[in-house]
């Protein structure tokens, strides 16, 4: 807080030194600088009218070219027509040549008929009819000249054929690539247009921008003459202003006289708190659950991080009588806490947990002698050590740990265990198993104290950090 007041005094400074030297000053430019501002977006406005006035010009001289090109290539192609009706044309005179010489075919072979049945004939009679020589050596003279003349009209026929067919295929090839072009050339004229159109609207909109800026420019030019009426009270307001800006130093100076004594009082009463130590902080990871957590769980996690603080307190000391009796307040402050519960003496309801493992064996049951198929569970909690069933070390002199605290497939925790999975959360109502080798501890766990330390004494893997007999489990 002094931070802060210092910081809003130094901000006041600052800013009234601002304001007795530029407040004023902006006033009387503000009406100047709009009206230059205008000035200068409507210089810059018709700049790029301008601009694109001389693309649309540019756009409109290229329609036009397209326009004549488009007639150009039009009068083409009428003409590329009208050729094509020629072809035609005689085309259909070729196929009249064409009847005509089929005809005069016909003719003579008739004649050659004759000429056989007249040869036949004379070769028949005694004496030949000198009329019948005469009249066959005529229409030999004929036939030979029908033959020549048919001969070169073939021919004749042949090439004009050939000529109007090949004009006829360059007329067609003509008609199409001019039919195209004129194509190419109409869609082209189609989008320059469309486009011209877009580009005139597009100026159109700019012409009336440029007026409504000069019109905002008439007004602005108008208002200044009303600007110097609002300097002269803004510099009334600015004089009014400086002098509550002085009212408000002195009073952030008093503040921070103030606040500098009120931090003082502050550190020293912090330096006091830190030398206490912290309670225990239920860490993120069980945030998700902290509302099913009972207050006597809480309890008991809090009595765990005083005993953890005491032990190395008392591991730091090399002193074994603090180490024994941190391990006898811990036991007699859950002994306390668990007094009234209705799970027994040393017992507990509804604490919450996770799943940590859940493993299965052959064990003998106390209920009737019999090895039967046994289950075990361990169980992570918000304290910070894990709780469960498992291996334990638990007699004077003994070398061999064994399991304990069990559940038999005729126990209803039997099948309770039977549903759960590792992570899964849980709710569990248990006591607190305790020691019956008479030493240091209570409650068994797997830390015993210096004076009950057995040689070569290591915690298994399959056991929690404290005992729990579980007589009752149900999934979150």
């Amino acid at each position: 807080r002094v931070a802060q007041e210092s910081s809003k005094f130094a901000n006041a400074q600052v800013e009234l030194s601002k304001l007795q030297a530029s407040k004023g000053e902006q006033a009387r430019d503000h009406g100047v600088t709009t009206v230059d501002e205008l000035r200068s977006e409507i210089t810059l406005l018709t700049k790029n009218l301008n601009a694109e006035k001389k693309i649309s010009d540019a756009r409109t001289k290229k329609i036009k070219d397209l326009q004549r090109r488009v007639a150009i290539e039009s009068s083409n192609y009428a003409n590329a027509k009208a050729q094509l009706s020629n072809l035609r044309e005689s085309e259909t005179k070729l196929n009249y040549l064409q009847d005509a010489l089929d005809s005069t075919r016909n003719e003579l072979a008739e004649k050659l008929k004759l000429i056989s049945r007249l040869q036949a004939d004379l070769q028949a009679a005694v004496l030949p009819d000198k009329t019948n020589i005469k009249k066959i050596e005529a229409l030999e003279t004929e036939l030979f000249d029908t033959q020549t003349r048919l001969a070169t009209e073939e021919l004749k026929l042949r090439e004009y054929k050939d000529d109007v067919t090949s004009k006829l295929a360059s007329a067609l090839a003509e008609e199409k690539r001019l039919s195209d072009i004129i194509a190419n050339l109409t869609s082209a004229l189609e989008v320059a247009e469309q486009k011209s159109e877009v580009h005139l609207i597009d100026l159109s909109r700019k012409e009336r921008e440029i007026s409504v800026l000069s019109s905002k420019l008439a007004v602005a030019q108008d208002g200044e003459a009303a600007l110097a009426l609002k300097v002269l009270n803004l510099e009334t307001k600015l004089a009014t202003e400086i002098e509550n800006k002085d009212a408000t130093i002195e009073e952030l100076e008093v503040k921070i006289t103030n606040l500098t004594d009120e931090l003082k009082v502050a550190l020293e009463d912090k330096a006091v708190e830190m030398t206490v130590p912290q309670g225990f902080q239920l860490s993120e990871k069980w945030d998700e659950y902290k509302q099913w957590i009972t207050p006597s769980q809480m309890r008991f996690c809090n009595i765990l991080h005083e005993y953890e603080i005491a032990r190395n307190e008392a591991a730091s000391s090399g002193n074994q009588l603090l180490q024994n009796m941190a391990i006898k307040q811990r036991d007699r402050d859950i002994a306390a806490l668990l007094t009234s519960s209705r799970n027994g003496p040393s017992g507990f309801r509804n604490w919450v947990s996770v799943v940590q493992s859940v493993f299965a064996m052959d064990a003998v049951n106390p209920a009737n002698g019999q090895v039967e198929l046994a289950a075990g569970v361990i169980l992570d909690t918000p304290c910070g050590i894990s709780v469960g069933t498992g291996r334990v070390l638990d007699k004077a002199n003994s070398t061999k740990s064994e399991f304990k605290y069990l559940a038999f497939e005729n126990d209803l925790i039997f099948s309770q265990l039977a549903s759960v999975r590792r992570g899964d959360p849980v709710l569990f109502d248990g006591s607190f198993a305790k020691a019956e080798h008479g030493g240091t501890e209570m409650f068994i766990t797997n830390e015993l104290g210096e004076e009950e330390k057995i040689e070569a004494y290591e915690k298994p893997a399959d056991a929690p950090d404290m005992f729990v007999d579980i007589s009752y489990l149900a999934k979150l």
